[in-house]
């Protein structure tokens, strides 16, 4: 019974500690795409066109 409880704690934290990476890692992926959305208004309004855009990307790559 006392194994079973451990047991069960432990993978409690384990999954908690999943969250917190799940969450982090989902937070920085939408400060990402916010960047590069408002990297790519940017461009847009200095006057670069889509293609522009995309061969810049390509070279950056």
């Amino acid at each position: 019974m006392q194994n079973a409880l451990f047991q069960r704690r432990v993978q409690a934290q384990e999954l908690e500690r999943l969250l917190d990476d799940f969450g982090q890692a989902h937070t920085n992926l939408l400060h990402r795409i916010n960047a590069l959305s408002s990297n790519l208004r940017t461009a847009r309004l200095i006057g670069y066109s889509t293609r522009d855009i995309e061969d810049i990307m390509s070279i950056v790559k």
